[in-house]
C-alpha cells in the first residue's frame, strides 16, 4: 500500500506545488516568529551584545541557498522513498545537533568537525557568527577562505539538490526506474 507523504499529497484537490508552497510559508513564518521570540528574550535575559551589520545578510542568504538546495535534495529523496518523515527528522536532528549553533564545531573532534562541515548550514551559521559575535569583516572571512566555501557548499548543494530532485521527478512518475522505488515498512 502507498501511504506515503508524496501520496497523500495527491489526494488533495489543489496541485502539488501549491500544497508544498502554502507548507513552506507555513513552515517559515513559524520559523521566524519562533526565532524572533526566542532570540529576543535571550539576548534580553542573558545580556549578549552582538554587532548587528549589514554585511551579516549575505552569510545568511548564502546559508539560505544552501539549504533550499538541500531541501531539493530531501524533496528528490522523497519521490522516491514512500515513508520519508521518520528519514527526515533523523537528519534534521543531525543537522541540527552540528551545525554548530548549540556547540561550535571547533570543540568537536577533527573527524566530527570534517562531518559537521558537509551539514548546509555550518558554514552558514560559522561565519554569521563572526561577523555578528567576533565582528569581523566580509573580507578577513573571505581571506581566511570560510566565506569562498560558503559559497561554493551553497552553490554544490544547490546544482546537487536540484539534480536530485529532477531524477526523483523522472523516477517517480512511474516511467523510470519503477522497480528501484524504495519501500520501508
Amino acid at each position: 500500500m502507498n501511504a506515503g507523504t508524496l501520496e497523500q499529497a495527491h489526494l488533495s484537490p489543489l496541485p502539488a506545488w501549491m500544497l508544498s508552497l502554502g507548507r513552506l510559508g507555513a513552515a517559515m513564518i513559524e520559523a521566524a516568529g519562533l526565532t524572533a521570540v526566542v532570540g529576543a528574550g535571550l539576548i534580553l535575559a542573558l545580556a549578549i551584545h552582538l554587532a548587528y551589520r549589514w554585511d551579516a545578510l549575505l552569510p545568511v542568504a548564502l546559508t539560505i541557498l544552501d539549504v533550499a538546495g538541500f531541501g531539493l535534495l530531501l524533496g528528490g529523496l522523497a519521490l522516491r522513498v514512500a515513508s520519508i518523515g521518520a528519514i527526515l527528522h533523523v537528519i534534521q536532528s543531525i543537522v541540527y545537533l552540528l551545525n554548530g549553533s548549540i556547540v561550535p564545531v571547533s570543540l568537536y573532534p577533527g573527524w566530527l568537525q570534517v562531518v559537521a562541515r558537509l551539514s548546509p548550514t555550518t558554514l552558514g551559521v560559522e561565519v554569521t557568527r563572526s561577523i555578528l559575535v567576533q565582528g569581523q569583516s566580509l573580507a578577513t572571512l573571505w581571506s581566511d577562505q570560510i566565506l569562498a566555501w560558503l559559497l561554493v557548499h551553497s552553490a554544490a548543494m544547490l546544482v546537487v539538490g536540484a539534480k536530485l530532485h529532477a531524477f526523483g521527478k523522472l523516477s517517480a512518475d512511474g516511467t523510470v526506474f519503477e522497480a528501484t522505488r524504495i519501500q520501508f515498512n
